[in-house]
């Protein structure tokens, strides 16, 4: 019957034939070089008893015999594998085999050269591939570069995260608007009030007739207003890398654009306004001067004055960059509005976010009812009810004290201003408050 050897590196049995005792062999399963150790049983009739010699082999088919059918990772007398091994004992026919413990003790056959073993790693060879490191590249794209992540829900999140960042910097760029606004409007107020603010004429850029408070206003303006078109310009053009998903790529691209343009139409304005106040003495009054408009009767009249006193003559090229500045600021700034506006409602409905979504339409309504109720008073005022307003409108007005005159309108802006910052800031963080909710922002 064939002999069982179990290898003791990983459990696997071996089949060999009943003649191979004393032979060496490879396990079917590792690989490893194991010694064949058994004896021959005969009947039971024929069995010795215990501490009887050992008996002679019996007759039986001889060890040149080819086996017919040998188990897999068997080796039959004739194998390849003998002629790697040392030759065994040889067993006279007569003669008595061996017992375990001595065949034990010889020597293990000497390992080729070229036969590694199996404890050994198995050497690469130059034209295999190497397993790529899980820690440094994708599971989906096995061959990807590390730090450039090639699955297409990763870049959608990337984008959404420029996108929440551009719009902190709009955000940021409101409040120093806000505060350019409030700084304008609050320092001619605090002078009707009687609070001590530095009163030199002239002040620091020597200009006459210009004072130090004058300049203490320009500059806290017009430092937070450049300040704020600076972060929203780049909070935009963060905007404007959103993914296609969110169905606004094109509007807020043409926003940041047009945010753009806007920002270099006021630069163009405040510096042709600074040469030409350096160089002539030209004083803009970007407030009417309400004493000298109290001479002029009609409302038309009184914004042309007004507008004489802010711009600068048209004739001069100085006076015309100014101009095309300030329609530049005017005009793309508009634009810029109403496609961010449309920016910000496409995102929200893309993420389905109908709160975020309704704040920026409940927004965009109000302006354009504000808007078209403006229009609608000055066309009436103007058309048909332009002596009742003179009557009583601008008679109420003249009758108050100068205190007054200056502090309403200068309050109304800053408080309109402050409304109107509300509600943006809502209205963006609505929007901000949405991608978070809804996207990857780890």
């Amino acid at each position: 019957m064939p002999i069982k050897v179990t290898c003791s590196q990983c459990g696997g049995v071996l089949h060999a034939p009943d003649d191979s005792s004393g032979k060496r062999g490879r396990c079917p399963t590792c690989g490893t070089v194991l010694t064949i150790m058994g004896e021959y049983v005969g009947p039971a009739s024929a069995s010795p008893q215990f501490g009887a010699p050992p008996v002679a082999n019996p007759p039986g088919p001889s060890k040149s015999t080819s086996v017919s059918h040998q188990p897999w990772g068997s080796l039959p007398g004739g194998s390849e594998e003998n002629l790697h091994s040392s030759p065994p004992t040889p067993i006279s026919a007569g003669a008595a085999p061996r017992p375990t413990y001595e065949l034990a003790k010889d020597p293990l056959p000497s390992r080729p050269s070229s036969m590694p073993l199996p404890s050994e790693p198995v050497p690469v060879s130059r034209g295999s591939r190497v397993p790529p490191d899980p820690r440094k590249y994708s599971v989906q794209d096995p061959f990807a570069k590390a730090g450039k992540p090639n699955d297409e829900q990763a870049q959608i999140n990337t984008r959404w995260k420029k996108v929440y960042r551009g719009l902190g910097w709009v955000r940021t760029g409101l409040i120093c608007c806000l505060l350019g606004v409030i700084a304008y409007a609050a320092i001619p107020i605090l002078q009707e009030l009687q609070i001590n603010i530095p009163d030199k004429n002239p002040g620091i850029l020597k200009i006459d007739d210009y004072t130090q408070v004058q300049e203490i206003r320009l500059f806290a303006s017009s430092g937070f207003l450049v300040l704020g078109l600076l972060c929203v310009v780049i909070g935009r053009m963060g905007v404007a890398g959103a993914p296609v998903t969110s169905c606004a790529r094109g509007t807020a691209i043409f926003s940041s654009l047009a945010t753009l343009a806007a920002l270099g139409g006021l630069i163009a304005f405040a510096i042709m306004t600074g040469l030409a106040m350096k160089d002539g003495g030209v004083i803009p009054q970007l407030t009417p001067d309400l004493k000298k408009l109290e001479s002029v009767p009609t409302l038309s009249e009184k914004i042309a004055l007004w507008t004489e006193g802010v711009f600068l003559p048209s004739n001069d090229s100085t006076g015309q960059i100014q101009g095309w500045g300030a329609l530049a600021l005017i005009g793309f700034g508009l634009l810029a509005e109403v496609w961010f506006f449309a920016t910000l409602g496409r995102m929200a409905a893309s993420l389905h976010q109908p709160k975020a979504a309704g704040r920026v339409n409940r927004l965009m309504i109000l302006i354009c009812l504000l808007t078209l109720a403006k229009l609608a008073v000055l066309i009436a005022a103007r058309i048909y009810y332009q002596g009742w307003f003179n009557s009583k409108v601008w008679t109420q007005w003249d009758q108050l004290e100068a205190k007054w005159k200056t502090i309403g309108p200068l309050a109304s802006i800053a408080i309109g201003s402050f409304i109107f910052a509300i509600l943006y800031w809502r209205m963006v963080g609505g929007v901000r408050r949405a991608i978070r909710e809804n996207t990857d922002m780890g």
